[in-house]
Order: structure tokens, then sequence, then C-alpha cells
């Protein structure tokens, strides 16, 4: 299974589930690192308030220091 496959199952995923989806696939990113002088890069983004909340309501983080960060993002 390729990242390009992985990438559009998990955005399909998504999308089943409400959540609004950016989608790059096959995007050359600069590197001087590599020979080419690109990576290839797949990107999923999730943005916006709502697909936080809906993020929280289904996904959820179990991470001790993201509920911590997600609580006091809360109380401003």
């Amino acid at each position: 299974m390729t990242s390009e496959v992985l990438s559009r199952e998990v955005a399909g995923t998504l999308k089943k589930w409400n959540f609004k989806v950016s989608e790059i696939y096959n995007y050359h990113l600069k590197d001087p690192r590599i020979k080419k002088g690109y990576t290839i890069i797949n990107r999923i983004e999730l943005n916006g308030q709502a697909n936080f909340d809906l993020w929280l309501r289904k996904v959820r983080f179990l991470s001790p220091k993201h509920l911590e960060k997600i609580r006091k993002w809360k109380e401003k």
C-alpha cells in the first residue's frame, strides 16, 4: 500500500464521519537533502472549529498532555 492509497482511505473515512477534509496528493516539496531536490508528499488537513469539535466527539485524544492543553484552551 502506498502512502497515497492510505491517505485516500483515511480521507474517505473522515468524510464518512462528516469531517470537511482538504486533500493534497503527490505534492513535490523542495528538499535539498534529496538527490532529486524534492520529496513527494500526501497531505490531509482538517481545518476549523467545527472539525476540531467533531474530532473531540468522534476520535478523541488519550494523551494527558493534549487533554490538558484542550482543557486550558476551553477555559479561555
